[in-house]
């Protein structure tokens, strides 16, 4: 059975509504975009919005994070920003952002390979930074269970790491 979101739709039923009516006004589905296609320095075609909604859906119903890619990258960024300016006091200030980038990293890698690319334009930047205030480790902050860990996963944070 496939995954349902909140709605009760299956990702595959997401792109169909939208394919089906495509004139009609998707307020709902295409509230992030603009801040997305800012990121990105460029329009989403039709085919990359669907394709986007469809897999954001379907991380939705499986995990319950945001289903907006740009707000996802705007909290990474955000917390990047943060370790340079505080002092990271608790375990979960530092996991939870880890565990939301890897599924970033989950969704972008499925996305269309013009899409990704530009994605991972405006990742880089942002990774790079985390690189520069974090220091590799051999052990994973986070547990590795049933899926792929990220190097950003072997990485502590040069202030305030010492809780952790």
């Amino acid at each position: 059975m496939a995954n349902k979101h909140r709605l009760g739709l299956t990702p595959d039923e997401v792109i169909a509504a939208l394919q089906k009516d495509p004139d009609r006004d998707h307020a709902e589905w295409w509230e992030e975009d603009a801040r997305l296609e800012a990121q990105l320095n460029r329009p989403l075609s039709v085919e990359e919005r669907l394709r986007l909604k469809g897999l954001l859906y379907g991380q939705l119903a499986t995990t319950g994070l945001p289903r907006k890619l740009g707000h996802r990258i705007e909290m990474w960024k955000r917390f990047v920003h943060d370790l340079a300016v505080v002092d990271v006091d608790e375990v979960t200030e530092y996991t939870h952002p880890l565990y939301q980038r890897s599924r970033l990293e989950t969704l972008v890698e499925q996305l269309p390979a013009p899409l990704k690319e530009d994605i991972r334009r405006v990742l880089d930047p942002i990774d790079n930074e985390f690189r520069s205030l974090t220091v590799a480790v051999e052990k994973p902050v986070l547990p590795g269970i049933n899926r792929t860990l990220g190097w950003w996963e072997y990485r502590l944070p040069l202030k305030g790491a010492t809780s952790l």
